[in-house]
């Protein structure tokens, strides 16, 4: 959501862009001394839409897969903005830049979202396996929920 994180400690504070605030599995860019004490997100545009879906073995367990999606149409139905974002896909939060970009310029449907889940799970994300699941498992879930988040978000879009 083009976030910023503030971060506060005894010798001033900092701003830091939420998508740099994550530096490697588990680990964050706040220092020993720090507080995040503020986050602000600017005001979406007219006919944006979000939603964010996962998946875990059990409610409220880490998910094995989960991607946050944001759209933006124009009064046609056209989309001209989107962002995907997976977790449980990388070191860090995964930002699927490629794969977003085949959506813009299009009508929401089917056939669009299945080809966008497969270029973002097969080609931007990097998933790790575990003894959860398999990086294919994951890969998999991950191409699932993608079709499932924007099809969710251009639902939100147009209201």
């Amino acid at each position: 959501l083009n976030g910023r994180i503030k971060l506060q400690s005894a010798a001033g504070e900092r701003w830091v862009a939420a998508r740099d605030f994550y530096t490697s599995l588990f680990t964050t860019d706040i220092g020993d001394e720090e507080l995040l004490v503020e986050i602000a997100l600017p005001p979406l545009p007219a006919g944006t839409g979000t939603a964010f879906t996962e998946m875990a073995r059990q409610h409220g367990d880490y998910a094995l897969s989960g991607v946050a999606a944001v759209v933006t149409v124009d009064g046609n139905g056209i989309c001209t903005a989107a962002q995907l974002v997976y977790l449980n896909a990388g070191e860090v939060p995964m930002v699927a830049e490629q794969a977003a970009q085949m959506l813009v310029g299009k009508r929401p449907s089917e056939e669009v979202w299945l080809k966008t889940a497969v270029a973002a799970s097969q080609n931007e994300i990097d998933p790790r396996g575990d003894i959860h699941a398999t990086a294919d498992y994951k890969r998999h879930l991950a191409k699932v929920l993608t079709i499932r988040a924007l099809k969710q978000a251009f639902e939100r879009a147009k209201q």
